[in-house]
């Protein structure tokens, strides 16, 4: 339920990095300048998301990754990917 182990991600893959001329990310002040997956099981129970705490609930995390990588998910989809999240 991870690729934690298995690779790091680039900050620029990352959706809840700054803006461009925002705020240095917490990657850059990492030894690897990546970022890990957080593990899915129990997702729910580790809020706020995202590195930096910018996600308050797991609708604001798909609503951001909707948003930011056009998935095109409708609220229909966006609701039941939120309630499969919280099965996990």
């Amino acid at each position: 339920m991870t690729d934690a182990n298995s690779g790091l991600h680039a900050a620029s893959d990352v959706v809840s990095e700054p803006e461009p001329n925002g705020a240095p990310s917490y990657a850059s002040r990492s030894g690897t300048k990546q970022y890990r997956t957080a593990p899915l099981h129990g997702l729910w129970q580790h809020v706020p998301y995202f590195h930096n705490g910018s996600a308050p609930t797991l609708e604001a995390v798909v609503q951001t990754y909707n948003t930011k990588k056009s998935l095109g998910l409708g609220n229909a989809d966006m609701a039941d990917l939120v309630q499969y999240l919280k099965s996990l």
